[in-house]
């Protein structure tokens, strides 16, 4: 039995009927809308969940990005608009390199999405469910130039091989950057359901920034650019880390004028 569905609807209820129906969004607001039973349920589903603010892009469970399909879940971030903005930075400006090294991929999405521009792709992670994840994205993708290593930055046996072989690379990481302090927040900020393993990092957010550059600094054979999302309260100090090791370093403003991004080239 099939029941017709009122409008008319919210935005919400259009993303979830698309999704659920493998219609276009303009379609619904053009055609009556029938379910069927299992559909229905389906529907009550997502909006129950929504009703409870888990996030849209994880009851859709994927999202689209520059003709790209990502599957999502929980144990990966939302990618944000702040991102975006990154992977369109260093797809205008990075030289190519051998490698691009993602490094706390997450879905993949930055490296899937500059695969194109770079000879190999490695993404990074220390959760397997997250490189489950950015696996997933791979071969939904068709990516034929990305290998995945689970490792904690760069301490991967595999990693430091390939690392070492490398004579021209470029590195990109999305750490977590959110001081520990502010978990107390995560439902006001809307972070509640996503991974906290992917968002906080002690007492100042760099925690895992300073042990990555830590462990880059060991390394003859640096990487020649560096990409990094911060926050704009923590990447002064940052710049000031990463410059320790050799680099020349800028920060660049994200879409609400807020210091957001560090680009650091290595001093020849």
């Amino acid at each position: 039995m099939k029941t017709p569905i009122r409008q008319p609807f919210s935005h919400t209820d259009i993303v979830f009927l698309s999704h659920i129906l493998k219609i276009s969004k303009s379609s619904l607001y053009l055609n009556s809308i029938v379910l069927d039973v299992n559909q229905k349920k389906q529907f009550q589903k997502y909006r129950r969940l929504f009703t409870k603010s888990y996030p849209i892009d994880y009851i859709i469970g994927k999202i689209e990005l520059s003709g790209l399909t990502f599957n999502l879940n929980k144990n990966v971030l939302i990618p944000r608009p702040e991102t975006e903005i990154l992977i369109k930075y260093i797809s205008d400006n990075a030289e190519y390199t051998d490698l691009l090294l993602d490094v706390g991929t997450g879905s993949g999405l930055i490296g899937i999405t500059l695969s194109n521009k770079f000879y190999q792709v490695i993404l990074a992670d220390i959760s397997q469910k997250a490189l489950n994840i950015a696996k997933k994205n791979i071969l939904e993708n068709k990516i034929k130039n990305i290998l995945t290593t689970r490792s904690n930055l760069l301490q991967s046996n595999s990693l430091q091989k390939t690392i070492l072989n490398k004579v021209n690379w470029t590195l990109v990481a999305n750490l977590p950057y959110i001081p520990s302090r502010e978990i107390k927040y995560a439902k006001k900020y809307n972070v509640f359901y996503e991974p906290s393993l992917a968002l906080y990092s002690g007492k100042d957010g760099l925690d895992c920034f300073r042990e990555l550059i830590n462990q880059i600094k060991v390394y003859k054979n640096k990487p020649k650019q560096c990409f990094f999302e911060l926050d704009p309260r923590n990447i002064h100090q940052a710049k000031q880390i990463i410059e320790t090791i050799g680099y020349n370093c800028k920060i660049i403003k994200d879409e609400n004028d807020f210091d957001r991004f560090l680009i650091g080239e290595i001093i020849e």
